[in-house]
């Protein structure tokens, strides 16, 4: 991310070979971001959000593979992922958090982060207030023996709100 405030107290938009050295971020090459991305696999929660916000830019040609990755008392209500797909390809300059964090007194249910604007990837140094487009819920399904998806949106589903 590439947002900083500058002397004046003003937020710029530089590129990041302009932007002055910053003790909480780091900014890997995309080789090195590229290296760090999972590797798909169903048991992977953040490998399984990925992999539905991939398939969801052709929801038509990965429809079997959204359907696959949902859980089921969820599909009645994405329909043809119209919805969802229209959510995800109309963010401009998409990014996704670097790992999924487990919802508060449920370790089965977990969030991943959409974000706008991020036109390189990054790693924060510490923590800091980031502001997020969506929220893809998870839920870990024992009788499937994967993490699945429950919900899309502009915010994070309560775990006692998540079918197990």
């Amino acid at each position: 991310m590439h947002i900083r405030e500058n002397d004046a107290g003003f937020m710029t938009n530089l590129p990041a070979e302009d932007l002055p050295p910053s003790p909480w971020l780091r900014l890997p090459s995309d080789e090195e971001a590229a290296a760090n991305l999972p590797e798909p696999s169903p048991d992977d929660p953040l490998s399984v959000a990925i992999m539905f916000c991939n398939a969801l830019e052709d929801p038509v040609l990965h429809r079997k593979a959204l359907l696959r990755l949902m859980t089921p008392k969820s599909k009645p209500s994405w329909g043809n992922f119209g919805e969802a797909s229209g959510f995800i390809t109309s963010i401009e300059d998409l990014g996704y958090g670097s790992r999924t964090e487990p919802a508060v007194g449920d370790d089965n249910v977990h969030y991943f982060k959409i974000m706008q604007g991020i036109i390189q990837s990054y790693e924060l140094l510490e923590d800091q207030m980031l502001f997020f487009k969506g929220v893809i819920t998870l839920v870990w399904r024992p009788e499937c023996g994967q993490w699945m998806v429950h919900t899309i949106g502009g915010g994070h589903t309560r775990p006692e709100d998540v079918p197990h």
